[in-house]
């Protein structure tokens, strides 16, 4: 098979390029499993992705309600020095006592966002580079000679080609 087939398991894209070609004698009952695999792993990759995107469109909405909860802080500490009587004062008071209560409501918030993300990202960092590493066991191992990278199934890995399968326990996971 030409080196053009080949994947990168460090470059691989989301939707791939190309479509695998069958191997000769493969089932109907593997080939449909194999993709069947495939796209559970392509959307579990989305998934992640969307999770990700999802915790940061959060981070950034907080950090705007932080912002404004800030200014709306600031202009009622103005107020309150502005205000002509004690009962005008009390009442400004009490509103920018509410607006700073809010303001650290919004900043934990921040922080809470802040931290999903970077537990998310550090998940999706592990998985990746566990899924190398077993990428390159299995290169290693050379079972598949077509050069195809491997699809993780339930109880192993199978070649994109459907031909070559290798058992999780052969692989000491």
């Amino acid at each position: 098979m030409p080196e053009s087939r080949r994947q990168s398991t460090q470059s691989q894209p989301q939707a791939q390029q190309f479509i695998d070609k069958r191997d000769p004698g493969v089932s109907n009952e593997i080939w449909g499993q194999l993709q069947v695999d495939k796209k559970a792993e392509a959307d579990a990759a989305n998934a992640m992705a969307e999770e990700i995107r999802q915790a940061q469109n959060n981070m950034e909405q907080a950090i705007r309600a932080e912002g404004r909860n800030r200014a709306a802080a600031q202009a009622a500490l103005q107020a309150e020095a502005a205000a002509k009587d004690a009962a005008e004062r009390q009442r400004v008071k009490h509103q920018r006592e509410e607006l700073e209560r809010k303001l650290q409501a919004a900043n934990a918030e921040r922080q809470r966002l802040v931290q999903e993300i970077n537990r998310k990202m550090a998940e999706k960092r592990r998985r990746k580079e566990a899924e190398a590493k077993v990428q390159t066991t299995l290169r290693n191992m050379g079972v598949c000679v077509q050069g195809y990278q491997w699809v993780k199934q339930p109880s192993g890995y199978r070649c994109r080609g459907g031909a070559h399968f290798i058992y999780n326990s052969q692989l000491g996971i």
